[in-house]
């Protein structure tokens, strides 16, 4: 680990807010005005749905409010649980080796009780199966198994950005890296709240604004006058939210198609789930889908994710297939004259390969026999080209491949 601090965040910027500023600015109050890296979803986000607009834009939009270099989180860990997508985003900031701090937003302010929650929820992982086996949601199990050591944990678990605090501090424990957490406490906003009421506003709330009334002064209130503006622009361009008809013509065309045998064989189902989301070929849109297939066991955030993961799969890649215990390669979206100079270290200090533009034979090089690197850089391309489909074509295909990072020249 290097000596000169540097600060990791892992975010979805979907899109960035004042909020996330916030976060920002009270990371460089604990740990000083040093760079930041930010390990950012690409165009498919933790709930399971297309993300406001694409990875490069969001990107380049954090770079003008702040982060100095944006990493993408492969959609394998992007788009599963929050064990997993909490593992492959501190796994990558580990191996930039340049990361020495990481920050993330919580709604508790007492850190003794989300770490012992993660050493709880990382030496003690069947008592959570035993909860989950009779029925409940992972956010409820975890909360049932960590109560019977603790009870004052019961309600921590009960907001997502617990949970993911929670995961990102027991991945530091499995992993044993020497990340120092810096939690800062959310301010105003709650993560689900759906109505702008402040300049403080959830990314929740923002996005619920545009599908109701589109582009508001509102959300022009809660996010930075770059971000408005470039949200502007991406408006303009049709390259702003997504066409939701698209996805449903695609969804209920897939599921007419397949079999239980090969819907498992694409998603993390499990205990015959399968079964159900093959029946949902009787729907006609996605919201009908995951109505009839959602439980209280399966929350509707889980069957957005195992619909999406079907969609990503094809004859050559499953995205189970894909899956791998942690990421191959550290890929660049964006990245300003501080991050310029964080990669020319990292070309140095990196344990994983470094992806700054892909190249035509990226699969055919040194990764030819690494099966995770290609299987994982496939479902990536596929997400890449499915968003720009569900938004009419909005990038030129193959756009991974077309799309160079963003640079902001200070």
């Amino acid at each position: 680990m290097m000596n000169k601090p540097c600060i990791g965040i892992v975010a979805e910027y979907n899109p960035f807010h004042n909020g996330h500023a916030y976060h920002l600015a009270a990371a460089k109050k604990v740990v000083g005005d040093t760079p930041v890296i930010a390990v950012m979803s690409g165009n498919f986000v933790q709930r399971g749905i297309p993300a406001l607009t694409d990875k490069w834009s969001r990107a380049e939009i954090a770079t003008k409010n702040g982060v100095d270099l944006v990493l993408e989180l492969p959609t394998i860990f992007a788009c599963r649980s929050a064990e997993h997508f909490a593992r492959g985003a501190v796994k990558i900031l580990d191996s930039t080796g340049c990361v020495t701090h990481l920050s993330f937003g919580c709604e508790t302010s007492d850190i003794s009780l989300l770490e012992q929650a993660a050493r709880i929820a990382g030496s003690n992982h069947s008592d959570t199966q035993i909860e989950l086996a009779k029925g409940l949601s992972y956010a409820a199990a975890m909360g049932i198994a960590l109560s019977k050591n603790n009870p004052a944990l019961t309600k921590v678990v009960e907001q997502p950005n617990n949970i993911l605090a929670i995961e990102y501090l027991k991945q530091i424990n499995i992993l044993k890296t020497e990340l120092i957490p810096v939690p800062i406490s959310r301010v105003s906003a709650m993560y689900n709240d759906k109505e702008i009421v402040s300049n403080v506003a959830s990314a929740t709330a923002i996005r619920h604004e545009f599908l109701k009334n589109g582009l508001t002064t509102g959300i022009g209130k809660a996010v930075s006058s770059s971000t408005f503006s470039k949200l502007s622009q991406l408006n303009v361009e049709k390259r702003l939210g997504h066409k939701q008809e698209n996805l449903d013509l695609l969804l209920s065309f897939l599921l007419k198609q397949l079999s239980p045998a090969y819907i498992a064989k694409c998603s993390e189902c499990s205990e015959g789930l399968e079964n159900k989301i093959a029946k949902a070929a009787t729907t006609s849109t996605w919201s009908e889908a995951v109505t009839m297939i959602k439980s209280k066991r399966y929350p509707e955030t889980r069957i957005n994710r195992l619909l999406l993961q079907i969609l990503l799969s094809s004859q050559e890649i499953t995205f189970k297939e894909a899956i791998s215990e942690d990421p191959s390669y550290l890929r660049v979206l964006a990245f300003n004259d501080r991050g310029r100079q964080l990669l020319k270290k990292m070309r140095s200090t990196a344990t994983l390969p470094i992806i700054t533009k892909l190249g035509r034979n990226v699969f055919a090089c040194e990764s030819q026999n690494n099966k995770s690197f290609i299987s994982s850089l496939k479902i990536d391309l596929s997400a890449t080209t499915l968003f720009s489909l569900l938004q009419g074509n909005s990038l030129s295909y193959p756009a991974d491949f077309k799309t160079s990072p963003f640079y902001l020249s200070e």
